[in-house]
Formats: structure tokens, sequence, C-alpha cells
């Protein structure tokens, strides 16, 4: 969610709404989505997105990802209309296909044709989205490193829930993969970590109380290794 975004995304009631589109007009009772992108929005690497970046991204997603796999099943196309349209014809109407494309498990991301191109099904060796933070480095078992990405093009709408406006307040994000529960907990008591994941439900108002840390140019993130 920090380097890659898609389509639509969910708002604080569940509901789906655009993120990369500008608008979505539903037509023929739900058996073709006319989906019409923002300008000006920004790939990592300089790029602008394009109605061929989705196209690209949509068809892999059909090919790889289990939810994209369900749904292609009733694709019957999907085609860049011009530079910012993109159309998806359904064999028959869905009234869900905008929530499937929102939702953050496998998701419908968005990524660069030519980075599509060279990996073809298989696992991308570029990794650059549309989001508020750029990939700088992957060391295993040491950690992931994000930096903020200053061509970010922010949402003007509020906050809420995953949707509208994102800032990005620190310079970069670390996520560190931290297996031991305990050494995650006492990283969070000192400051060590500004956050955690997956914490004991019998301690979390422990942690809670816990001062934690100042605010800082960087952020670092411990979780389980899955994570």
């Amino acid at each position: 969610m920090n380097v890659y975004e898609g389509l639509f995304t969910l708002d604080a009631k569940y509901q789906p709404v655009p993120l990369l589109a500008e608008s979505a007009d539903v037509q023929e009772g739900g058996k073709r989505y006319v989906i019409r992108l923002r300008k000006d929005v920004k790939f990592h690497n300089g790029k602008t997105l394009g109605a061929a970046d989705v196209v690209a991204s949509l068809k892999r997603w059909g090919v790889v990802s289990s939810p994209g796999k369900a749904v292609f099943k009733t694709v019957e196309s999907v085609e860049a209309k011009d530079p910012l349209t993109v159309e998806i014809r359904l064999k028959e109407p869905s009234s869900g296909l905008l929530t499937i494309l929102a939702h953050v498990d496998s998701a419908a991301s968005i990524y660069p044709k030519e980075v599509i191109d060279k990996a073809g099904d298989a696992p991308l060796k570029e990794y650059i989205g549309t989001g508020p933070f750029k990939f700088v480095e992957h060391r295993p078992d040491r950690h992931i490193k994000l930096a903020r990405f200053d061509g970010y093009a922010v949402r003007s709408e509020p906050p809420s829930g995953l949707a509208g406006q994102r800032t990005a307040y620190v310079d970069e994000l670390l996520f560190l993969p931290v297996p031991d529960y305990a050494t995650r907990q006492a990283g969070i008591a000192t400051g060590e970590y500004h956050y955690i994941q997956q914490i004991k439900p019998d301690q979390y108002e422990r942690i809670k109380g816990t001062a934690g840390s100042s605010r800082s140019s960087s952020s670092r993130t411990a979780g389980s290794p899955r994570c």
C-alpha cells in the first residue's frame, strides 16, 4: 500500500472509491465499465500513468492472482479506449467489480507496462508503483527500505479509510523482520520501533500505555517474517 496503488480503494465505510481512477461509468446493467484515469499521475520512474499500463496490469492480475482469476472468468475484454480511458466488458452483469478492484489482499495494483512486459507471468523484477513511497532496497533478513516519493500525486479529498489524501510524513520507512514477539514488544516500548504488527490482545493496554518514541525523519516497522 505504500508503494503500489490500484484504480480504486476502500473508504472508512468499506465502499469502493477512486484512487488512480478519476471516475467509473457502469453501463449495460453492469456488463460494461468505463474507467477514466486521473491526469498527471507519475510512476516512481517518472513515467506518466496511462491506460496501456492499466490494461497490462489488470490482464496480469487476471493470470497470477486468485481474485483476478475468478474475475477474469467473466471478463470478455479489457481495452484502452484512449490514453486515459479503460473499458472492461463482462460476459455477465456484475455489481461488485469495483469492490473487488479496491481490495487490498491480492490487490489489482497498477504497474508500468514495460515492467510487466519484461516479467511476463513471472515475479516482477522492478518494483515501481505510484504510491507515496518508492522502493529502495531489500536486504534479506535485514530490512525492506522505502523512501518518500516527492512526485506523488496526492488526492484532494480528506482521508477516509484507505482513501482520500495520503501524506508521507517521514523521509523513509524500514520494514524489519522480527520473528520473536517479546523482541517486538520491547522494541515498541523503548522506541526502537515506531510500529509493530501482530500484537497479543492481552498485551494491548500495556503497549498502548508505553511512551514510545519521538518523531523522526524515518520510521521503523517490525513484524514477523511473513509480514
